[in-house]
């Protein structure tokens, strides 16, 4: 989703005084002296962005090294993202440091196991995905007068993928329940679940995509079968922990911290449960959401 004048742009000052993340965070984080941030760089781009951590020396490899106090994170992630200029790449960074985040807590927890560190498929991207809104406090920092806009686009573009991600886990669906499709007849079906799931856009004038191949751009389709949905089960959470920081950015940043705290030890069912966020399986819960998304777009057109 673009605006008619681009996208939003770096404008603020990276540089700032350090914006402090909530106090809250201070005793579970700590300092993360052995996580890195990788970001492979070419033309001015981020090919790929993650977290890892060592034990030992990391010695080769494209990397900017970020020694992060809980307080400093997002600043660390502004001065990293501040020399890209599309908000998609602020996005890859802050997510890769989310991921560390939750790593960190889990791994100091001695009651819980270290197989259990990482929650399930269905809701490793709840943390990154629901920080991403829960740093909107800061983000005047990277992206100064054009923070408005960005905060439109980041709500537009998250509520927007869930018909996206829905659009490719019933294509799989149909491909494995119809191995013996001709490469036509499976073009053809994506062709049917876009106008179903997307039927605001006009692929006409694009013959890759007027074609109905617009699938084949998806590498998760051929590397992670069926787990595409997973991302939308965690994009509604997020939206709903992007919902309760419009009213108290406190208590969703508490709601948060109590998820995270749980690792790998709860269902994404339970996982929601504990952040008082509504399960989207329950009647009802989807369109409750969708309608307070939609009214809060409507009113910060920009």
């Amino acid at each position: 989703m673009y605006l008619a004048d681009g996208v939003a742009r770096r404008g603020g000052k990276a540089d700032a005084q350090p914006a402090r993340l909530q106090r809250a965070a201070d005793g579970v984080f700590g300092k993360l002296g052995g996580v890195v941030l990788v970001a492979q760089v070419r033309e001015q781009n981020v090919a790929c962005a993650r977290a890892d951590a060592f034990d030992g020396e990391f010695r080769r490899g494209v990397v900017r090294q970020v020694p992060v106090l809980a307080q400093d994170a997002l600043l660390e992630v502004v001065r990293v993202a501040a020399v890209f200029e599309h908000h998609d790449i602020v996005i890859r960074l802050e997510q890769q440091h989310v991921h560390a985040f939750e790593g960190y807590v889990a791994e100091r927890d001695p009651k819980i196991p270290a197989d259990l560190e990482c929650p399930g498929m269905e809701s490793a991207e709840i943390h990154s995905m629901a920080m991403e809104f829960l740093t909107a406090p800061w983000h005047h920092l990277l992206f100064g007068r054009d923070t408005d806009k960005y905060a439109l686009l980041h709500a537009e573009d998250s509520f927007l993928f869930l018909a996206y991600g829905c659009a490719v886990d019933e294509f799989q669906h149909i491909m494995y329940q119809n191995p013996d499709l001709t490469p036509d007849q499976r073009n053809q079906t994506w062709l049917e679940l876009e106008h179903k799931y997307r039927p605001w856009i006009d692929f006409d004038a694009l013959p890759f995509y007027g074609r109905g191949a617009g699938w084949q751009r998806q590498l998760h389709i051929y590397e992670c079968p069926f787990y595409y949905i997973d991302y939308c089960l965690s994009t509604m959470a997020a939206l709903q922990f992007f919902l309760l920081s419009l009213h108290d950015q406190k208590d969703a940043w508490e709601r948060y911290l109590r998820l995270v705290r749980r690792a790998g030890t709860a269902s994404y069912t339970e996982l929601c449960e504990t952040a008082g966020l509504q399960v989207p399986f329950n009647d009802g819960s989807i369109k409750a959401i969708a309608q307070q998304m939609s009214q809060w777009i409507a009113e910060h057109q920009v």
